[in-house]
């Protein structure tokens, strides 16, 4: 199964996730690692839930819970983003929640994310951007093959000045 090893599983957001995933989606020391520029209400989170397409073929864009089996918590979330079909190409993100980190949950999540990606959606390629600054997501992505292929000077707004960002891709070898 895609989605699923001997410790963590993928999956869509169920209406059980609102809390957390509105303390993360409102935490805004986060919001540096995105685009996300001001807080969302439950009202909102519960309707994007409710909502949500999990067709990445019409949405371009599929949100999975990250859970550990053994526990059922949720402990953090992947996002794929931007997919294109034409091109079979799409961005990725992981978020590990603070109290869950450093317990290779986001290597597991990702490892799972690429072979879904690679083997069922018959992806050519997978890209993030990372802020320079944040040296744990670039070991992570460095680990699964990721290698960068771009630094975009200044490219985001960080504290009193601007951060670097780099640009990492992961090539499906097996695609035709």
């Amino acid at each position: 199964m895609y989605l699923s090893n001997h410790r963590i599983s993928l999956r869509a957001p169920e209406p059980e996730d609102l809390e957390i995933l509105f303390q993360w989606e409102n935490n805004s020391q986060l919001w540096m690692y995105s685009e996300t520029s001001e807080p969302f209400s439950r009202f909102q989170i519960k309707k994007y839930i409710e909502t949500l397409d999990h067709d990445v073929f019409a949405s371009k864009e599929l949100r999975l819970m990250i859970e550990d089996i053994a526990s059922h918590n949720c402990v953090g979330i992947v996002d794929l983003y931007q997919y294109d079909a034409f091109h079979r190409k799409a961005g990725l993100g992981i978020l590990v929640g603070e109290a869950y980190r450093r317990n290779n949950y986001a290597t597991d999540a990702l490892q799972l994310t690429i072979d879904y990606c690679f083997n069922y959606l018959k992806l050519h390629m997978l890209y993030c951007e990372i802020l320079a600054v944040n040296t744990e997501s670039i070991q992570v992505f460095e680990h699964a093959g990721f290698t960068c292929s771009s630094r975009l000077k200044d490219w985001r707004s960080f504290g009193k000045g601007y951060c670097d960002v780099f640009v990492y891709q992961k090539i499906n070898s097996n695609c035709e």
